[in-house]
């Protein structure tokens, strides 16, 4: 495939692909431009050609990026669908989609090909150590937490970062925007805002969000109710029926934190239909701050999870392990940002019991 093949497929001019894949960060491309143009990428496996690239630049000295790598992506607890291309899995998460791109811009900046992206299950499904094998002559990132069977699997790979709002477990490497302490900033703007009978949506079993969550609340010593607590995969779906059953307490709360963005926006659904208005009769908050979150009505407040970085960091730490830069495991942590919007508002004295 060359870039010619795929300015002609992407219906775009060759500068154009060229701009979008070797500078990721340039705006002038449309986003629908540059998101046909990463599809056919990650589809056919191209790979910039360094020799020409070498030649060049060569009044500027040797390419210092490494060549022949091949990074892979394994999402832990996402599933994949096809329904926007039938040749290429996508994550059905827009939180790991996001970062997904972000990985696969930063590797074809730094001059790697780009390898396969596999679900847990996808992974479990095969056989033989064949797919580990081909997996263990490049670098994989993880996105998300893996569970206990894939960390088995993993650990038999020599070069792995996990991404993710969680520590991962293992000696991996890991690049995190620690979810605990986004929930945390969750809850007090909640709390500041005189907010005290808090739903929380989400998971709930070893899930860091959750348990900030129960910290918080038993801290300040907030009342507590089972009825304010729907545990469910974080999901639109799972989201709006969430609410459902939420709202069948005799009493609301006042505020509702979903653990994700996408459960939010069917949260959000769910409250409509009862009739009530977000945030005249209630609150709705929650954590990732993906792009649809801007678009919702009313628009989310959300904390920003830094995620085209946390997939630029995580590409260059694995390729510094590639190449024996380091051999110890690294834990980096990226702050995390309150998007304050227009799906919370304060609660006056008289509201807040």
């Amino acid at each position: 495939m060359t870039l010619k093949e795929i300015a002609r497929e992407a219906g775009v001019s060759i500068s154009t692909v060229s701009r979008i894949i070797n500078d990721p960060n340039h705006r002038t491309a449309a986003p629908e431009a540059a998101e046909r143009v990463w599809e056919i990428v990650r589809r056919t496996g191209y790979t910039p050609n360094e020799a020409a690239k070498a030649l060049k630049s060569r009044d500027q000295g040797p390419d210092p990026r490494p060549a022949g790598r091949t990074i892979s992506c394994v999402f832990a607890r996402t599933e994949m669908f096809s329904r926007q291309f039938q040749d290429q899995m996508m994550p059905s998460d827009q939180f790991f989609a996001e970062i997904l791109r972000a990985v696969e811009k930063e590797a074809m900046v730094q001059g790697c090909s780009l390898g396969f992206s596999f679900s847990a299950v996808n992974l479990s499904d095969f056989k033989t150590d064949r797919m580990l094998e081909n997996l263990d002559k490049g670098g994989v990132v993880v996105l998300g937490r893996p569970r206990k069977e894939l960390l088995g699997r993993l650990q038999k790979l020599r070069n792995v970062i996990v991404v993710g709002l969680a520590a991962g477990g293992a000696d991996f490497d890991q690049v995190i925007c620690d979810g605990y302490k986004a929930a945390i900033q969750v809850l007090e703007y909640l709390y500041r805002q005189g907010h005290r009978r808090i739903g929380y949506l989400g998971e709930v079993k070893n899930e860091v969000r959750f348990d900030a969550y129960m910290d918080f609340m038993l801290e300040r010593e907030l009342p507590f109710s089972e009825e304010y607590i729907y545990e469910s995969a974080l999901t639109m779906e799972n989201g709006y029926f969430g609410i459902k059953r939420m709202f069948a307490s005799p009493r609301l709360p006042t505020a509702v934190f979903c653990a994700n963005d996408i459960s939010a926006i069917g949260a959000v659904k769910a409250i409509r239909e009862f009739g009530l208005h977000i945030p005249q009769d209630i609150s709705v908050i929650s954590i990732d701050n993906i792009a649809m979150s801007q678009f919702t009505t009313p628009s989310l407040t959300t904390v920003d999870v830094p995620k085209n970085e946390l997939g630029k960091v995580a590409v260059k730490l694995l390729l510094d392990r590639i190449e024996k830069g380091h051999t110890l495991p690294l834990k980096v942590e990226l702050p995390c940002k309150l998007i304050v919007r227009e799906s919370c508002r304060p609660l006056e004295k008289g509201e807040r019991e």
